[in-house]
Order: C-alpha cells, then structure tokens, then sequence
C-alpha cells in the first residue's frame, strides 16, 4: 500500500512534515493574497491577505485543545475505574 508506506514515511521525518504543512498553509495565504476577489467581502478581516488559512489553523488548534481538555477532564477514567 503507497499510503501506508508514505504515512510511515512522513512519521518518520517530523520536521519534513511541519515545514511541508507550513508550506502548505504559506501557499494557500498567498494564493488568497493574489488571486481571491476581496471586493464583497462581508468584514474588515475578511479583506486581510490569509485571513481564511490563519482562522482554518486557530479553529483546528482550537477543536483540538477542547477535545483534549473534554477527553481528560470528562470522558477518560482512572485505571482503578471498574475495582
């Protein structure tokens, strides 16, 4: 399977991962910087370069901090749980 070899591959090389996803994220910024019309844009914030990618990134940070914080707080139990 070339998924599971190239998800291996990935995990293996941290730091090739983080700057490809940065990459990623300073590519879509530049191509709303450049090309996206901000000519009906609906809030001051809507007409910033990258707004949408930045917003996308804290929103995903976000879900993943509450989901963390619900996990433990919530829905995980002690080892002793069931004793």
């Amino acid at each position: 399977m070339v998924i599971i070899r190239l998800i291996e591959a990935l995990r293996a090389r941290p730091r090739l991962l983080r700057s490809l996803c940065f990459g990623l994220l300073g590519a879509f910024a530049l191509w709303d910087a450049l090309v996206l019309d901000k000519s009906h844009a609906h809030t001051a914030f809507e007409k910033l370069p990258g707004w949408w990618s930045l917003f996308g990134v804290a929103a995903c940070a976000a879900i993943i901090v509450f989901a963390k914080w619900l996990g433990h707080r919530g829905v995980s139990q002690g080892e002793d749980y069931y004793e």
